[in-house]
């Protein structure tokens, strides 16, 4: 017999002593880590899974408690909560809940400039293997006490000799509701007013409500570029005392400034800091800039100069470089704003209002 059959033999009679004795080896077995066994979970158990809070008023925020259970074999830790937008989002007392205990999710909603159907969606996550996100439908309908229509007044397409006006109406719920005063907070004072008009019912959410005109007013008398404002009405219901309106538009003049605005960045108490930029006419007219003031609360703190480019003072150019120096007085931190305004005798005494900003520490 040939070596190899000999080993052939020995093979198979090994083997057969394997298999005599496969039970005993058996019963001692150990199984594989990788094997049917089970490793314990959490388990996140809620029978609410939506939110509709019906017709609510916009004087205060909402919120609904959902119950949950952890009927998991392992510890439940919640990570966080995301609302599909700002007015919209979780709570939850704790992070983590042991096996069989009881906790619930808190979901709120706040109605502030909101009005109408709104749906939005409030996420949770979990390590719970089997639902690591929980996405929970928020629905209501915004029914606020006083609103604004528009809230943000755009004005396009204006020249410098060309005044505009625009239409906002102020509606309350209360039958005697009325506008009790209207005032500028920010913005180009002498170029903005204002007339409060007869308060008359119009048809609303299906109620008849007050609602007063207001119409808003911009002459430009000679000003270019951008604007942008605020104004604060003041009303008879004391659910929402004050209400604002926001105003902006582009004044399409002759005059260009390179600069958005004057913007100082972060400044120290007593360390000038000087911002330049270029004024020009866009046709190449020669002018003169005639003032250079600053406006606002903050303006004290601000000097400016045009010098005409690649020309003396007093010279008129088509061209002139405007030099804003900041020199901020402050004992605490704090945000310092304003504008400038560029007064000169192009096309009979176009302006150009621009802003300026700096965050000031001592």
């Amino acid at each position: 017999m040939s070596g190899s059959a000999m080993l052939k033999m020995f093979g198979a009679g090994l083997l057969a002593g394997v298999v005599a004795t496969g039970p005993a080896w058996a019963a001692t077995a150990v199984p594989p880590p990788n094997g049917n066994a089970q490793a314990a979970a959490p388990r996140l158990v809620m029978p609410e899974r939506s939110v509709d809070f019906g017709e609510v008023l916009d004087t205060q925020v909402w919120t609904v408690q959902l119950p949950f259970t952890n009927k998991g074999d392992a510890p439940l830790n919640i990570a966080g909560a995301k609302g599909s937008c700002t007015c919209v989002g979780g709570r939850y007392a704790k992070k983590t809940y042991a096996p069989g205990e009881q906790g619930e999710l808190t979901v709120f909603f706040n109605p502030s400039r909101r009005r109408g159907l709104e749906k939005k969606v409030v996420t949770f996550y979990t390590d719970d293997p089997t639902q690591p996100e929980i996405e929970i439908p928020v629905s209501v309908r915004v029914r606020p006490v006083v609103f604004v229509n528009p809230g943000l007044v755009k004005f396009d397409g204006m020249t410098p000799q060309q005044p505009s006006e625009y239409r906002v109406t102020i509606t309350g719920r209360e039958r005697d509701f009325a506008v009790t005063g209207v005032r500028m907070i920010s913005g180009p004072a002498d170029v903005v007013s204002w007339e409060i008009g007869e308060t008359r019912f119009v048809r609303s959410d299906g109620e008849d409500l007050p609602m007063v005109p207001l119409m808003l007013k911009i002459d430009p008398q000679g000003m270019s570029g951008t604007f942008r404002g605020q104004l604060e009405f003041t009303t008879s219901d004391e659910r929402r005392p004050r209400m604002k309106v926001h105003f902006s538009g582009e004044i399409d003049g002759d005059l260009a400034l390179d600069l958005n605005a004057f913007a100082f960045k972060q400044v120290k108490s007593g360390q000038p800091r000087t911002v330049k930029g270029l004024l020009r006419s866009e046709s190449g007219t020669e002018f003169r800039v005639l003032e250079v003031r600053a406006e606002g609360k903050h303006a004290d703190f601000v000097t400016a100069t045009a010098k005409p480019v690649g020309g003396p003072a007093g010279v008129e150019s088509s061209i002139y470089e405007i030099h804003a120096t900041l020199n901020p007085e402050v004992t605490r931190r704090d945000i310092l704003h304003g504008d400038l305004v560029i007064v000169t005798d192009l096309n009979g005494g176009e302006f150009r209002r621009v802003q300026f900003s700096a965050v000031a520490s001592p």
